[in-house]
């Protein structure tokens, strides 16, 4: 069984058309002092065998020894990465990095911007934003068979492999499914219903 999944460019634009201006807070406790804001995307780029680039324009704050230094993202360019991995349970799943390729920063001091990159890869992990579909969730699942169809117990079907592509207009999820049916027993037998064991067709004389 394939399972065919396909998102189009005009998706990916209208969702990151809802998702921004976003502010990513660069840490848990000090939302007020150090954060990058991006304003909707200017361009969306897909590049075949890599991901989605984004480009776009934003502001910043950042705070060091007490002193608050706001700055003006002229330009930034993120790639956004679809990575097949596996959850804590062994289940597959389709994660999004994020990762920043270029930027153009005004009024902040050089070696803030590496440091502000760094802390935004690491704010923007599949982990940390929940990016993640847990497709092997999804799709692995176990339906009980009712006793009258005797001897089928289950059906199960299961993730046995995956793949993910970008093209040039899409990303492409393809599933591998695996079905099968468990059995309680080999065969149907008479033993376990006596009633129909014991049953014998009754022959007339007079036939």
């Amino acid at each position: 069984m394939l399972i065919d999944v396909c998102i189009t460019r005009a998706e990916v634009i209208a969702l990151l058309g809802q998702v921004a201006p976003i502010r990513i807070h660069l840490t848990e406790t000090d939302e007020d002092r150090r954060w990058i804001e991006f304003e909707p995307p200017s361009s969306v780029e897909f590049v075949a065998g890599q991901g989605i680039r984004i480009t776009a324009h934003g502001r910043l704050r950042y705070e060091l020894l007490g002193v608050k230094i706001p700055g003006t993202i002229r330009s930034v360019q993120l790639l956004l990465c679809p990575k097949l991995d596996t959850d804590d349970e062994g289940r597959r799943t389709l994660a999004f990095d994020i990762e920043i390729e270029d930027g153009d920063l005004s009024g902040v001091p050089g070696f803030i911007d590496g440091a502000i990159v760094q802390k935004v890869n690491a704010a923007t992990t599949p982990r940390t934003t929940g990016m993640v579909w847990h497709f092997g969730r999804t799709f692995n699942f176990r339906a009980g068979m009712p006793s009258r169809l005797e001897p089928l117990d289950a059906f199960l079907a299961e993730v046995e492999n995956a793949t993910v592509q970008v093209d040039e207009g899409h990303v492409r999820l393809r599933i591998q499914l695996a079905a099968s049916f468990t059995r309680s027993k080999p065969r149907p037998t008479d033993d376990e219903h006596p009633a129909a064991a014991a049953y014998e067709p009754q022959h007339s004389e007079a036939l």
